[in-house]
């Protein structure tokens, strides 16, 4: 199963730095707030997920 960190922050190192993120939320919940720079993006999680299983975040580009 997947875990969420217990910091209930999210790093994600795949974005570039010409990428723009518009918004970020997990599927079946509300939007989170993140930061993204030099192509790594940093997003809160909630304490209590949508899902006791694995949660997928979407995220909007510009």
């Amino acid at each position: 199963m997947l875990k969420a960190p217990d910091s209930r922050v999210a790093v994600m190192k795949c974005l570039t730095v010409a990428d723009t993120v518009k918004s970020v939320r997990l599927l079946g919940g509300e939007p989170l707030p993140f930061h993204h720079a030099f192509g790594v993006l940093t997003v809160q999680l909630p304490q209590e997920l949508p899902t006791a299983y694995t949660n997928c975040l979407a995220i909007e580009l510009e």
